[in-house]
Parts: structure tokens; C-alpha cells; sequence
């Protein structure tokens, strides 16, 4: 039987807006290991519009995005990891 659930390794986070000098990612921000077919919350400290929320699996080299445009002030954001 095959395994629904794939470990994502090495998981980093970005998040980019217009005036986004400072955001502070305080969780899912480096290094972590999730488990695919999950959901999980990408949390932030300082409030910002519209934000774009980024993820990589290869330490930056190569990035996907995760939502665009969503709104910054809610400080999470919860993610079904891929």
C-alpha cells in the first residue's frame, strides 16, 4: 500500500509585501520537516497588507509559491503542505 503522507525536509518560508521591512516568521521558518497531506500554521509578528507567502525545499535555490495577495494582518496563515 502506498504511503499518502511524504516528508517535506529542510522546509524554508519567505514573505514578501510591498512594505515588508522586518517580518518576523515565528513558526515554519527553517529547517523543519513536515509531513505532505497536512496542514499547518506559517505565523508572523508584525502586521502588513497583502502578502505573498513563498516556500522552498532546497535552501533557497529554487522557491514556489504557497498564496499571493493574502491579507498580512491575520498573522497565520495555515498551509496544506503539498
Amino acid at each position: 500500500m502506498k504511503n499518502l503522507f511524504s516528508p517535506i525536509i529542510a522546509l524554508f518560508i519567505v514573505i514578501f509585501s510591498n512594505n515588508s521591512f522586518g517580518i518576523t516568521i515565528t513558526s515554519q521558518n527553517s529547517g523543519e520537516t513536515l509531513l505532505g497531506c497536512t496542514v499547518t500554521e506559517i505565523t508572523w509578528t508584525e502586521p502588513y497588507g497583502d502578502v505573498n507567502i513563498y516556500f522552498s525545499i532546497n535552501n533557497g535555490k529554487n522557491w514556489k509559491l504557497i498564496s499571493e495577495r493574502f491579507n498580512g494582518y491575520n498573522y497565520k496563515f495555515n498551509w496544506l503542505v503539498p
